[in-house]
């Protein structure tokens, strides 16, 4: 992988922390400084990231969208072994658990792609 694959990921992870860590409170997430060549080594000198700020709302509605997937997906299952042969209303249900944890997360990779980007 690319060091700036690693960069995304790295801020990735760290929005997440925070956002679990400190849901209420704005958080500064700061860029990975460049691996350096240590040891007296060459160093290659990249232009600085820029920093990610982000707020107690983001990380409110993130946590929100979050944990409406979860839920949902939780119920998609239960209902799944529950239901050996379900009615025609029954089916309805189960596909809006399908369609809301398929555009919730849809909305996480979004949410956090915006971000870390």
């Amino acid at each position: 992988m690319a060091d700036s694959d690693w960069s995304v990921s790295y801020r990735v992870l760290r929005l997440i922390a925070q956002s679990v860590r400190h849901p209420t409170e704005d958080t500064v997430v700061e860029p990975r400084p460049p691996l350096g060549g240590g040891n007296g080594g060459p160093q290659l000198r990249k232009p600085p990231r820029h920093r990610i700020v982000v707020s107690s709302h983001f990380k409110l509605i993130f946590l929100t969208i979050t944990g409406l997937t979860v839920l949902s997906m939780i119920g998609s299952v239960v209902i799944s072994w529950a239901w050996d042969h379900p009615t025609a209303n029954q089916q309805s249900v189960f596909e809006g658990f399908g369609w809301v944890w398929k555009v919730g997360f849809g909305a996480i990779v979004g949410l956090l792609g915006g971000k870390a980007v």
